[in-house]
């Protein structure tokens, strides 16, 4: 009885925890403080960071802004 118990009680925190998930979106403004700056492609709910600046063997993306919002 205590494992029935168990599972019933996680079964119950998982579906309480998964239906109460809110969505959110990223929103990405670059700056222009880079010689060669990022470029923000939106592809639905998909945000691409491309291009940058490359020093050595790093790259380089400066941005403005970077938030997420909640949907309600």
């Amino acid at each position: 009885m205590k494992i029935n118990s168990r599972i019933f009680t996680t079964v119950l925190f998982s579906t309480i925890v998964f239906i109460s998930q809110e969505r959110s979106f990223a929103q990405v403004i670059p700056d222009q403080t880079l010689p060669k700056d990022s470029v923000i492609i939106e592809q639905g709910n998909v945000i691409l960071i491309e291009g940058g600046t490359t020093t050595g063997g790093n790259l380089f993306h400066s941005l403005k802004t970077f938030r997420f919002l909640l949907e309600v």
